[in-house]
C-alpha cells in the first residue's frame, strides 16, 4: 500500500492513494472518514478512520427482510421444540420421584414435591406460550412479505402454505388440546393426581 495523501479540491477534501484517484467511491468522501493528526513532540502522525457509509440503498431490501424473518421463525419453532422436551423430561424425573417417595410411604416430601412440579410445569408453559406469540406475529409479518413481493403469481408461499395448513389443525379442538398443549396437559393433571392422592393420606 502507498502513501495516503489528502488533498483539497474546491470545497471538497478527496483521499488519493499512489496515483490512483478513487474520488467517484461514496466510502471516501469527506463526509464518510476522519482525519485525526496527532502530534508528540517533533513526530506528527496522520490516522484516517472511515465512518459507516449513509447510503439509502444499504437498507434492508424486501428479500432480505424475508430471509431475517424466516430466520427468527425457526428460531421460535425452535425455542418452542426445547420447551417440549424439556418439559417431557422433567415430567419423567417428578413422576419417577414423587412414585419413589408414595413406595416409602413420603407423603409429605412426595406432595410437596407434586406441588414443585405443578409450579415449575406453569413457568415452562407461559414460555411456550411466549414463543409462540412471537412465532405468530413474525408468520403474519413473512406472509405479507411473500404476498407483496409476488402480487402476480398464483403460486402459493411455502410459509403462507403452512399458516394455512396450520389454521386447520388449529381449528380442530382436539387437536389443539392434545397435540398443541398435550406435554402440559398431561403432566399438570398427573401432578395435580398425585398431589390430591397425597393429601387424601397425610389427612
Amino acid at each position: 500500500m502507498g502513501r495516503v495523501d489528502l488533498k483539497r479540491e474546491g470545497e471538497r477534501e478527496w483521499v488519493t492513494e499512489n496515483r490512483l484517484a478513487i474520488r467517484n467511491s461514496p466510502f471516501l468522501r469527506q463526509e464518510n472518514y476522519v482525519l485525526i493528526r496527532l502530534t508528540i513532540c517533533d513526530l506528527s502522525i496522520e490516522v484516517l478512520l472511515c465512518r459507516r457509509p449513509n447510503m439509502p440503498d444499504l437498507a434492508l431490501d424486501q428479500k432480505t427482510k424475508y430471509n431475517e424473518g424466516c430466520n427468527a421463525l425457526r428460531h421460535y419453532s425452535l425455542c418452542v421444540m426445547n420447551m417440549r422436551t424439556v418439559t417431557i423430561a422433567q415430567g419423567l424425573v417428578l413422576l419417577s420421584g414423587t412414585a419413589y417417595l408414595i413406595n416409602q410411604k413420603a407423603f409429605q416430601y412426595s406432595f410437596s414435591l407434586a406441588i414443585f412440579g405443578l409450579l415449575f410445569t406453569g413457568v415452562l408453559y407461559g414460555l411456550q406460550k411466549s414463543y409462540w406469540e412471537h412465532f405468530e406475529k413474525i408468520l403474519e409479518a413473512v406472509v405479507i412479505l411473500e404476498i407483496s413481493s409476488d402480487e402476480n403469481s398464483t403460486a402459493e408461499g411455502p410459509w403462507s402454505a403452512y399458516k394455512e395448513n396450520r389454521k386447520t389443525l388449529f381449528d380442530r379442538p382436539l387437536w389443539g388440546l392434545w397435540v398443541r398443549h398435550g406435554p402440559f396437559m398431561l403432566l399438570l393433571m398427573a401432578l395435580l393426581g398425585i398431589a390430591v392422592y397425597d393429601a387424601a393420606k397425610l389427612l
